[in-house]
């Protein structure tokens, strides 16, 4: 009866090994995929503000003054920027001689990545 024990406790060490390796395999993949959700949650997030920003912009035909635009940052007579948190907004006006006026708007996150790109197009006043 005696011989019968250390087996069962080398069993029970090799079975708590098992489980201790798998735990944190498991552990490492969960903690990967909760960094995918987030880039998704912060890329879909980008990507609605990118395209709200964009209609804005197209209903007051490019006037980003009176676009009604919140932390809007001017920096230069064709760039504006908006900042939120995890990526920042940059909106990019194009001159043309076209009836259209176009711009482009990107959302880039802390890291320097483009999480979105979205085009933006008016009729121009007096266009008719």
């Amino acid at each position: 009866m005696k011989n019968k024990i250390p087996l069962q406790m080398i069993e029970f060490l090799i079975m708590l090994l098992v489980f201790a390796i798998l735990s944190a395999l498991c552990l490492g993949i969960f903690s990967h995929a909760n960094d995918i959700s987030r880039e998704t949650e912060m890329r879909d997030l980008a990507i609605v503000e990118a395209q709200n920003a964009a209609e804005l912009i197209s209903y007051h035909k490019g006037e980003i003054d009176s676009a009604g635009l919140e932390n809007l940052t001017k920096l230069s007579d064709t760039n504006w920027q908006i900042n939120h948190a995890g990526f920042t907004l940059t909106v990019t006006l194009c001159e043309s001689d076209s009836l259209l006026g176009e711009g482009i708007i990107t959302a880039v996150a802390e890291n320097g990545d483009i999480l979105a790109e979205v085009p933006v197009s008016w009729q121009k006043e007096g266009a008719r």
